[in-house]
């Protein structure tokens, strides 16, 4: 095969000029030389062959190439040959953007012989090689507009008619016969556009004298019109919104019988119809012919994407979204994509907002309206949100650039109040009507957030550390996932995690921190159960003591557990007794407890982006139980300096019994005395031990650090927590209550049999007190030293050494010796009055007798006494009244 070099060329132009391009004579007449050469030296006849490519690369040249065939006169077009029908035939026509006829695609090679002596192809970069050839002469206005931004057009002459012979394959516009040799005529005006300069004539630009065509959604010319065309480029894709579409072509009323030749344009269309098959149960299906309108139930899905409307829609129609979730549910929905193309001969004023998209907290109760016209709605909700036509919603795209992105916050979202949320979104609000497509677009996500929580709202005896609130949960109440249980509402029941997102990684909180508690009634003790759970993988392990009891075994990495406890006294943190932290499948009944109050705890610390309620929950059920068994926690709440206690299994259910030490002086410490000996960590390496029973001993705020002992062996000690840095300053409180429980894997058939003592005592720091242990290194109160009971385990406190040569100054002492001074200074004082009184009585005696001898006659009478005055004074300063003590009968000499 040869080619024209000459002819050969690769062709730019600029946006908004015309160019022309035309076959020359002389090169045709070259060719036709140089194949009459090779055949006259016996070579095959050689085909003329010329390949035009045209680009339009974008920017200032275009981005699409339009082509105008002002003359084509190629080859002869025999309909028939070869088997086959219809012809390649180059006729006038509007624009177009087909390679070739459609009866010309997928036909086998044979059919090309009906073109003769020579075609033309165009084919473009990047789409199929359809195989279809032009031939024959054509007439009228044919507009050929590429669907890419290359273009090639290839002509091919197999035969070429000699000069003189009258043969011809055509009469081309504005020529004659034979003008060109070879039966060769082809002029071509060519072009380069951008997209948006092959317009599409349609709605308001179609008057009654033209020739348009109407499209109608639905089976009748009554249904709303979706389209109106009267010609221009390319339709584009018009959807019905059910499985019915009405087309109506109807002409000019006015026309002259004939048309012109060459025709200014074609009259006719060319639609290609396909049908699009949409899931019944997707949001996209119109499940209510004729009306914009969507229901999104959480019965049908609880989370999903939803995008605007993909069929086409009447100019200035509204579409209704209806999101309705169950009672406890609010409605959150994300924009992660949204497009405005704002049309300017559509604004009125800088100033006025024509609404585009609206959001209500709440629903609309619709009233029935023809499809297209402007809704009518009982408004039963209030405005969140209103989205001008140059306005965009808040947006959270970046879901859609890469996975595990951060979560999408509430200022870049919206979340309902209630159960329902609905939303107003008008595609084109106003402006000139379109056909490709809506002047905006969007793609949104939504959720149902179930706020459900069970039983009652928890006020916590103990505050717990305090932990953030998730900003969403701000927007709806209540803010915390703490619950209670009473016996007094259920008898019975389940209770499980919650399910809102926001309290897990994908709404924003990494970490989540649950309280439920369970309060039984007098002689009803809680039952738990465990059905199912899921720690988000965790490197953990449940693990399960001989006592019946569950604990965790954390390897690495962030903690996610659930945690049981019990709460015999409200003022005191709860007492750990089971933790769960690997993933539950089958159901586990834990231990009875012995406290009416149980609390649950569930933790997940350090949550991922994308993971929520499905990677980390648990639920269970409880039962309170009428067990019979009453446990008065006040008498196992012991104070004082000292004392003793006695530990032993009880008839009921739990078997675990915790006693509560307290210390009674602010500041002091306890020391608590046991026998038995120290379970170490690895129970492989501990020595045996002759029972089931343990004593487990730890700190109320402390419980991690809990120590078995084997109530079997000589005597141990167990400290406070904060004793070993009891000298040095802590900012921190540190709690030195003590609790002491007795454990059992098992009832013991005697229970008076197994009974266990242990001892506390008092204690604090200091160096130079007069009462010190020295084994202890810890002082003890006064009173305990040498009080006849040993305290100190070595007994120094009540050694000889201390108590007989040591001066007696405890309390006690004291008091005795302070007693028996005060009697024997008692007892003096009362003999040396005794011994006064007798002198004083035997004076007495004597003044009296000599009184009775002169009244007698005896004393000489002057008419006064001067002596009695005297001798009554004596009398009255000496002698005791009666009223305190009568010599004759009570004196004490």
């Amino acid at each position: 095969m040869q080619f024209n070099k000459a002819c050969n060329r690769t062709l730019y132009g600029e946006v908004g000029r015309t160019y022309e391009l035309q076959l020359q004579p002389h090169q045709v007449q070259q060719f036709q030389q140089e194949q009459q050469q090779h055949q006259h030296n016996g070579g095959a006849p050689l085909p003329f062959v010329c390949h035009l490519n045209f680009t339009a690369p974008g920017g200032a040249y275009g981005d699409i190439v339009q082509l105008n065939f002002a003359k084509f006169s190629i080859g002869k077009f025999v309909a028939g040959t070869g088997g086959g029908g219809g012809g390649g035939a180059f006729p006038g026509g509007g624009g177009h953007h087909q390679q070739q006829p459609q009866h010309h695609r997928d036909l086998p090679q044979p059919q090309h012989e009906a073109c003769l002596e020579g075609f033309m192809t165009i084919r473009e970069q990047g789409l199929p090689d359809l195989n279809g050839r032009w031939c024959g002469t054509a007439s009228g206005y044919t507009i050929y507009y590429s669907e890419t931004k290359s273009v090639n057009v290839t002509l091919r002459l197999d035969k070429l008619v000699q000069s003189g012979t009258g043969a011809s394959s055509g009469a081309g516009p504005g020529g004659a016969p034979n003008e060109s040799p070879g039966g060769l005529q082809f002029r071509l005006i060519y072009k380069f556009l951008r997209h948006t300069d092959a317009k599409l004539r349609s709605w308001e630009q179609c008057d009654s004298e033209q020739d348009y065509l109407t499209i109608h959604d639905g089976k009748t010319l009554e249904a709303p019109m979706i389209g109106r065309i009267c010609g221009g480029d390319a339709l584009p894709d018009i959807v019905s919104s059910g499985s019915d579409m009405t087309i109506q072509f109807r002409t000019s009323p006015y026309d002259v019988l004939f048309h012109p030749n060459p025709v200014t344009f074609l009259p006719g269309f060319e639609l290609e119809v396909h049908i699009l098959y949409v899931n019944s149960n997707s949001q996209s299906y119109i499940r209510q012919p004729g009306r914009c309108e969507f229901s999104i139930s959480a019965f049908e899905s609880q989370t999903g994407e939803l995008e605007s409307p993909q069929h086409t829609l009447p100019p200035e129609s509204s579409c209704i979204y209806h999101f309705q979730g169950r009672r406890h549910e609010t409605v959150w929905i994300s924009f992660v994509k949204y497009h405005s193309a704002i049309d300017p001969t559509g604004f009125e004023s800088p100033a006025e907002c024509v609404n585009q998209l609206r959001i209500w907290d709440g629903r609309w109760s619709v009233s029935s309206r023809p499809y297209g016209s402007h809704p009518e709605y009982s408004r039963n909700a209030s405005l969140i949100e209103q989205i001008c036509r140059e306005e965009v919603p808040r947006l959270c795209s970046r879901s859609l650039v890469a996975k595990g992105s951060r979560p999408c916050s509430t200022q870049e979202s919206y979340l309902s109040t209630g159960s329902d949320l609905t939303i107003e979104y008008r595609p084109s609000p106003i402006g000139t009507a379109r056909l490709y497509g809506p002047a905006s677009a969007f793609k949104l996500r939504y959720e149902f957030v179930d706020n459900s929580l069970g039983g009652a709202p928890l006020e916590p005896l103990v505050a717990p550390s305090a932990m953030p609130e998730p900003a969403a949960l701000v927007q709806f109440h209540p803010k915390s996932c703490d619950r209670v249980f009473r016996s007094s509402s259920a008898s019975r029941g389940i209770f499980r995690s919650p399910s809102n997102v926001f309290l897990y990684g994908r709404g924003g909180s990494p970490n989540i921190s649950c309280t439920i508690r369970f309060e039984a009634g007098l002689g009803e003790s809680v039952r738990l159960s465990i059905t199912r759970a899921r720690f988000g993988g965790r490197s953990c392990q449940n693990m399960q003591n001989r006592s019946g009891r569950w604990h965790c075994n954390h390897h690495s990495g962030p903690i996610s557990d659930l945690r049981i406890s019990e709460v015999p006294w409200t003022d005191i943190p709860p007492l750990p007794r089971d933790c769960l932290c690997s993933d539950v499948s089958a159901s586990i009944n834990l231990a009875p407890l012995a406290a009416s109050i149980v609390e649950v705890r569930f933790t997940a610390m350090q949550m991922e982006v994308d993971q929520d309620f499905r990677d980390f929950y648990f639920e269970g059920r409880y039962e309170f139980e009428k067990d019979g068994c009453e446990t008065d926690w006040s008498d196992r709440r012991l104070r004082g300096r000292s004392g003793d206690a006695f530990l032993k299994p009880t008839p009921c259910p739990a078997l675990i019994q915790p006693w509560l030490l307290e210390p009674e002086t602010e500041g002091s410490y306890l020391v608590l005395k046991m026998k038995g000996f120290w379970m170490p960590p690895l129970l492989h390496s501990a020595p045996p031990c002759p029972t089931d029973a343990r004593i487990t001993v730890y700190s109320t705020n402390n419980p991690k650090n809990s120590r078995d002992l084997c109530p079997s062996g000589p005597d141990v000690v167990a400290f406070s927590d904060g004793w070993d840095n009891a000298y040095e300053f802590s900012a921190l409180e540190i709690s030195k209550n003590l609790i002491i429980e007795f454990k059992s894997s098992r009832k013991p058939r005697d229970i008076e049999g197994n009974e266990y003592k242990f001892s506390w005592m008092e204690i604090y720091p200091g160096n130079d007190c007069p009462y010190k242990c020295q084994e202890l290194q810890a002082c003890i109160p006064a009173e305990l030293w040498c009080d006849g009971k040993v305290h100190c385990p070595s007994g120094q406190d009540e050694s000889p050494t201390e108590c007989n040569i040591r001066l007696p100054l405890s309390p006690l002492h004291v008091g005795i010796a302070a007693a028996t001074l005060t009697l024997f200074l008692s007892l003096a004082a009362g003999l040396t009055a005794c011994a006064r009184r007798k002198r004083v009585e035997k004076k007495h005696q004597h003044l009296q007798s000599s009184h009775h001898l002169e009244a007698n006659g005896h004393y000489p009478h002057h008419g006064s006494y001067p002596h009695v005055a005297p001798h009554h004074h004596m009398a009255s300063s000496h002698a005791l009244t009666p009223i305190y003590l009568d010599p004759t009968k009570d004196s004490f000499c």
